[in-house]
């Protein structure tokens, strides 16, 4: 048995092992096992919890400029943590306003995700150089950089309530700002999973995805064959490989938030990887693995590693 506080009454529950997700006896809330409390919430203060999610929120959005280049594996993770440790209190803050008893949870979100818009436009306008289109563009990509890979993923995590809601409603204030410069969702697992994909064809399967191959295509089954058989063969080919599980994953996040990948996947496409393939076909691996060598130094140099 689990035993628990309903974060929505503050009642306590007693809910059996097999149960993942259930609804509150007392208040009816639809709860999943881990949104139980261990110690009952405290008396609801929605006023005085809106003001400390405002207090901090904006913090999470723009203090974090270095965030990009922090997208390798090695680096990601503990810079995730130490993020989630610095700015997850504003959105535990919203989660207990959402919690309240009579709350519009989808008035709530959206009301907090345009004052964050808002606040974040603000701050845009008053820093130096924002008139500066080339100044302009590297802060608003640098904050949504920040936003989609590193605030989402905190809110949805700190807030299972109304992070996502949140998220939701956030993303559309951004888009209606600035709707040259989208970004998707994201949750943390899935900025995990994206570590433990394919390291060597980590690029060519996000190109090729890009350009609307599948993922049993000519080009990434070749690619594959090539790295399981003649990469792994050569000296210092495990060590390659295993640098590329590093960074590739990082370079990829960073290409799909960049304004133009509409132009970065097709022209590595054209440049390196067509080029690449045609040198497998030809039998001249060491050919397709310089190739592959230059693009991926292109690519570090251009993106971070």
């Amino acid at each position: 048995m689990e035993r628990g506080y309903c974060p929505k009454c503050a009642k306590e529950l007693v809910i059996p092992d097999a149960l993942e997700e259930f609804s509150c006896l007392y208040c009816g809330e639809r709860l999943h096992i881990s949104q139980l409390l261990k110690e009952p919430a405290p008396p609801a203060n929605p006023e005085e919890d809106y003001f400390a999610f405002q207090r901090d929120a904006l913090h999470a959005a723009v203090d974090y400029p270095q965030s990009m280049d922090h997208m390798s594996r090695p680096l990601f993770f503990d810079y995730f943590e130490k993020y989630f440790a610095d700015c997850s209190a504003p959105f535990e803050a919203l989660e207990r306003c959402a919690c309240a008893p009579g709350t519009d949870r989808g008035a709530l979100a959206r009301r907090a995700a345009q004052w964050l818009m808002e606040q974040v436009d603000a701050w845009f306008r008053h820093q130096k150089g924002w008139k500066l289109r080339p100044r302009r563009s590297d802060l608003r990509e640098r904050t949504k950089f920040t936003v989609a890979i590193f605030l989402v993923p905190t809110a949805c995590r700190a807030a299972p309530v109304i992070g996502r809601a949140f998220s939701e409603a956030l993303r559309e204030r951004w888009m209606e700002r600035f709707p040259e410069s989208p970004f998707e969702l994201t949750t943390y697992e899935e900025l995990t999973d994206g570590f433990k994909k394919n390291p060597l064809c980590f690029v060519t399967t996000a190109v090729c995805e890009f350009l609307g191959e599948s993922d049993d295509c000519r080009m990434l089954t070749d690619f594959r064959a090539f790295r399981d058989g003649y990469l792994r063969s050569q000296p210092g080919g495990e060590a390659q490989i295993r640098e590329y599980y590093d960074v590739a994953p990082g370079i990829v996040m960073r290409i799909d938030h960049c304004e133009d990948r509409a132009k970065i996947y097709p022209a590595l496409y054209r440049r390196y990887l067509l080029p690449c393939h045609a040198a497998l076909q030809a039998g001249d691996n060491a050919r397709c693995h310089a190739l592959y060598r230059r693009m991926m130094g292109a690519l570090i140099k251009s993106y971070g590693g």
